[in-house]
């Protein structure tokens, strides 16, 4: 998911990351690097259910991606004319929907690395993680970049940037353009949304 925050939680999720000395970390790098240590321990453990992945998955998402604040980037300028209820409503569609996803692929971890790379301090309190995905075989290094921020749960990402393109921006063009075709109006973009997350009801 590779689309916006979808493609960008699907790096994170399927990839560990090569060891690289602690002092030599920024704070952000050793966050990125925990949570796909995570991830990995989560997609190699074959004694759970579908349903027990998805949910470690979420919690994993939870964790390491801003979601409040990449649900209302994603949502543009549809979002000035909404309450805080409904943007509330919005960020917990939008969760539901990513780990919708994500579930069938889950199981599909095949082995590539993620080699961290320099930290960049951005505005905004904002700071980029490089990082080259390496795939098994002769598969060509993929440069990643992570957005990430400690707004006051720690560190963590707001996008994700692939060979240059933003994640969160893609998401956000696709998002709008589902707005368009529904006069304007996000029900469109929900009951997509949604139709999307009710497949979890139907993990085993």
């Amino acid at each position: 998911m590779i689309r916006v925050l979808a493609g960008s939680l699907c790096l994170v999720m399927l990839l560990v990351v090569r060891p690289v000395c602690a002092e030599e970390r920024h704070p952000a790098a050793a966050a990125l690097a925990s949570f796909a240590e995570d991830a990995i321990a989560m997609l190699s453990d074959q004694e759970v259910t579908k349903r027990e992945r998805t949910d470690s998955f979420r919690r994993l998402l939870v964790a390491a991606f801003d979601l409040d604040t990449i649900s209302r980037f994603v949502l543009g300028r549809s979002g000035r004319g909404l309450d805080a209820a409904q943007r509330q409503e919005f960020r917990d569609v939008f969760e539901d929907y990513i780990v919708a996803s994500y579930a069938d692929r889950l199981g599909g971890y095949a082995g590539e690395t993620m080699s961290l790379g320099r930290t960049r301090v951005l505005k905004k309190g904002m700071v980029s993680v490089g990082s080259t995905i390496i795939t098994p075989g002769d598969g060509e290094p993929i440069r990643v970049d992570w957005r990430m921020r400690d707004g006051g749960e720690g560190w963590q990402v707001l996008d994700v940037l692939v060979e240059g393109v933003s994640m969160a921006i893609t998401q956000r063009d696709e998002f709008q353009s589902v707005i368009r075709r529904d006069g304007n109006r996000i029900d469109g973009l929900m009951e997509m949304m949604r139709k999307k997350a009710d497949t979890l009801s139907a993990l085993d």
